[in-house]
């Protein structure tokens, strides 16, 4: 389940070009960090939106759990998509 939530940020991120600094496949966790440009004016956008997250080291930290859907993750990526 937290491999799929992932999939629309992670999705999104390979057609920006944007780093994905976490794990993926059978070595990632749920938690997921992304390097975009920009990343603190993308963090706030998406604190902005109710989007609860992190900021560290220049890569935004999202961290979807079993109480997410994709639907929830899908619109993160048109947040970011919009922030940057």
């Amino acid at each position: 389940h937290l491999r799929a939530l992932r999939v629309p940020v992670v999705e999104w991120a390979g057609r920006r070009g944007i780093p994905v600094t976490s794990p993926l496949g059978a070595n990632g966790s749920g938690i997921l960090c992304i390097r975009p440009p920009h990343a603190d004016r993308a963090w706030h956008a998406l604190n902005d939106a109710g989007v609860v997250t992190s900021l560290r080291e220049g890569a935004i930290r999202l961290s979807p759990h079993l109480y997410n859907t994709v639907e929830e993750l899908e619109r993160v990526a048109g947040l970011l998509d919009r922030a940057l």
